[in-house]
């Protein structure tokens, strides 16, 4: 390893040459190491622009199942036209030549990938250098892209560059694969619904899905499920961030809906028995369950992106997060209108979920239109306070009851037994209405809200 000078900055840049003519020399001298190698390594991480050029080549090539030699080598770089700049066909004669061992191809890459994140490293501390020297700008602001940086380093992700599509062919080929051999169908992440999953074909990375209902209809229920069915089911790691319930409050919720256990009881302290055993053994459960609460009020977009990252690096197993809800957040300083303050909230949250390549469920409150109307089945115009987050959202869902009034999103009202030991619930028929779907259909799934256990099940199942 050699640190040298920048002879336009002046400044130290980490490089080891040595090791990537070495990993270069060892794709030549044997084919098979290309996969392994490229598991490690990227074009962009070889300091020399030169072995940039020629290990992208050599990956075009390995894409068209062409054999990589000298001289299939010599040809792709003459067609691109970088032959001559990467040292003609002496220099790739010369490659195989210096490797130690060809068998340690894959740890020479891990040097050079060690180099490449130093570098980074040097560049983002350059850049929040230079963002702290600024005069102007509000020090939130300044402070998030600081640690946006830090993050992406931290979890080895590249800035939006352009890239070429030969380089972003192969992973998309390779989720094109993953999604063929999927036996359920479900791609994303289960909803733990499975004509919800069919629909969706579950929730995927960097999307953001607005669950939007008028007040009582059972949002923070809905949203809840799935967040423990992930979790219990799934063992994925949850993000929940109640800006309008206690924490302790939610916990009792989660608690009462998935064991299944009479909400009012609960809080009033007379479960039955036979309901007190279902409940330990559900707090048990729920004790050891990557669920991560942060009830802060008034959160802003800045607040949220902060916290999310720091569960993120705590726990990377974190694939879903949950906002309850949306129109409790502001944003920090001065906004001209609120409907400009939903929007630009809504759009940081799709940001976020591209970011942290998880999805993101939003709940929204409802215009009061939607009561005016006939039959009061909400449409997107009815999404309250800006258009802007029909635009950013991925998935729009509406929970629909015909006579809404029947049970609260807290549940415990409307008769019906309750939780006495597995005796039935209020059962209420409720419509999920998938509104929008950005990449693929519309459509609707019927459900049942047990009002007792503040829970949704589907329909069949309840039958």
């Amino acid at each position: 390893m050699q640190n040298v000078l920048d002879g336009r900055e002046g400044r130290r840049v980490h490089e080891d040459l040595a090791a990537e003519r070495a990993v270069l020399g060892a794709v030549l001298a044997d084919n098979g190491l290309i996969t392994p190698v490229a598991e490690v390594v990227h074009a962009d991480d070889f300091a020399s622009p030169s072995h940039a050029q020629i290990f992208s080549a050599m990956m075009r090539l390995d894409q068209q199942s062409k054999q990589v030699d000298h001289l299939t080598l010599a040809e792709e770089l003459k067609v691109l036209g970088q032959l001559v700049s990467v040292g003609g066909p002496a220099y790739l004669m010369g490659l195989d030549q210096v490797v130690p061992l060809a068998a340690n191809a894959v740890q020479y890459a891990h040097i050079v990938k060690d180099q490449a994140l130093r570098r980074r490293l040097a560049n983002v501390g350059r850049e929040i250098q230079e963002l702290a020297s600024q005069e102007t700008g509000e020090l939130d602001v300044l402070l998030d892209e600081a640690e946006r940086k830090v993050f992406l380093l931290a979890e080895k992700k590249r800035e939006g560059d352009l890239r070429p599509v030969s380089e972003l062919m192969e992973q998309t080929l390779d989720l094109l694969d993953k999604m063929k051999t999927a036996a359920t169908g479900v791609t994303g992440l289960s909803t733990g619904y499975l004509d919800l999953d069919n629909q969706l074909t579950g929730l995927h990375a960097g999307e953001l899905i607005i669950l939007a209902a008028r007040p009582g209809v059972g949002k923070t229920s809905f949203a809840m499920n799935i967040a423990v069915h992930a979790a219990l089911k799934e063992n994925k790691a949850v993000g929940i961030f109640s800006l309008e319930m206690p924490a302790d409050q939610l916990l009792m919720r989660l608690l009462a809906s998935t064991a299944r256990v009479d909400m009012k009881k609960l809080r009033g302290g007379r479960l039955s028995p036979h309901d007190e055993e279902k409940f330990q053994e559900m707090a048990g459960a729920l004790y050891n369950a990557p669920i991560y609460i942060d009830d802060s009020g008034g959160l802003s977009p800045f607040d949220l992106r902060a916290k999310a990252r720091r569960v993120k690096q705590k726990d990377p197993r974190l694939s879903l997060l949950v906002i309850d809800y949306l129109q409790l957040m502001h944003q920090k300083g001065k906004v001209e209108s609120r409907q400009l303050e939903v929007a630009e909230i809504s759009r940081a949250l799709k940001q976020l979920a591209k970011e942290l390549e998880v999805p993101i469920i939003a709940l929204s409150q409802l215009s009061r239109k939607v009561e005016e109307r006939k039959g009061g089945k909400p449409m997107l115009s009815d999404l309250r306070e800006s258009g802007s987050i029909e635009q950013d959202a991925d998935v729009v869902m509406f929970i629909h009851r015909e006579t809404e009034e029947e049970g609260g999103e807290g549940g415990g009202g409307g008769g019906g037994g309750g939780g006495g030991g597995g005796q039935s619930s209020t059962v209420i028929p409720v419509e999920l209405i998938v509104a929008k779907q950005r990449n693929g259909p519309i459509g609707s799934v019927e459900l049942v809200f047990l009002a007792e256990y503040t829970r949704f099940e589907s329909r069949a199942r309840s039958e």
